[in-house]
């Protein structure tokens, strides 16, 4: 697939599989900063593949949406919609560690918003960690408005973090 200098989403394909497990694992102390660890099963090739199958399906039946955002020849991020159901689906994405701070989550994010209309959604709703003061600019950038009043705490590598909602209409 050939992939110019703009930020481009791509749906998840069989033929990003090699580039998208090394960049899960080039990345993963990163990510566990943010979200839960990914099972052990992520560590090995094989059932990674599997559970990219598994997700290829669920966009297949219509339950959710997975793309890859590419810069160039370079993978920058995944960027999700999932739980599809009633005109409503979830966001979520992560951007690897090399290319943070250079303002591209909210490009590659803008796509997504993009993808969802054309799925004919009606409404997106989003989870940050209060920590993570970039991904809460970041949606609330694309629209999206905090629906909790009292946030939500969880335990990300034994750290009591607070979870904010966001939600936006399309």
């Amino acid at each position: 697939m050939t992939k110019n200098h703009a930020p481009t989403l791509c749906k998840l394909s069989t033929t990003d599989y090699p580039a998208l497990f090394d960049f899960e694992q080039s990345n993963k102390n990163w990510f566990e900063q943010w979200v839960p660890p990914r099972p052990d099963s992520y560590q090995h090739y094989d059932s990674f593949c599997t559970q990219c199958d598994r997700l290829r399906a669920e966009m297949r039946d219509g339950r959710a949406g997975y793309f890859l955002g590419y810069l160039g020849d370079s993978l920058v991020g995944r960027f999700n919609l999932t739980t599809l159901q009633e005109g409503t689906a979830d966001v979520g994405y992560r951007i690897g560690q090399a290319f943070t701070g250079r303002g591209l989550a909210f490009p590659f994010a803008s796509l997504l918003v993009d993808e969802a209309r054309t799925l004919g959604l009606k409404t997106l709703t989003a989870s940050a960690l209060k920590e993570n003061i970039a991904s809460s600019k970041t949606l609330q950038r694309l629209g999206f408005v905090q629906q909790n009043t009292v946030p939500e705490i969880v335990h990300i590598n034994k750290k009591a973090m607070t979870l904010l909602a966001y939600q936006r209409s399309l």
